[in-house]
């Protein structure tokens, strides 16, 4: 099966990425071991904030959050593969104080000119 071209995207709702951190670190552990490369691991209701996020750091992905900024709960990221050449976009998120968060970035597809926004 050539994958060469394609991507592989997870989204779980973690409910608390510090809870559940080391299961979906050894999810994509085992998924890597059956040959499924996890380009993208989108997470919401991370309650993560500016000041913990450095902590949840996973070998081989970049994390890109946005934090909910008061109250409890909520929180969005992408966990992107570092092989993985993206941008924020910034200019198409949607962020309500203590409401709703949003993140995406652009990745340059592999083979052509063309872009993903996740």
């Amino acid at each position: 099966l050539d994958r060469s071209n394609k991507y592989c995207a997870i989204h779980l709702n973690v409910q608390s990425l510090p809870a559940k951190y080391d299961q979906i670190k050894e999810l994509i552990v085992s998924l890597d071991k059956i040959n499924i490369t996890v380009h993208f691991l989108t997470l919401c209701e991370t309650f993560l904030s500016d000041n913990s996020q450095n902590l949840y750091n996973i070998d081989g992905y970049d994390l890109v959050c946005k934090n909910r900024t008061s109250g409890r709960g909520g929180g969005v990221a992408i966990y992107v593969l570092k092989s993985l050449s993206f941008v924020i976009r910034d200019d198409i998120a949607i962020n309500v104080d203590n409401e709703f968060e949003s993140v995406f970035i652009e990745v340059k597809s592999y083979k052509d000119k063309h872009s993903v926004i996740v």
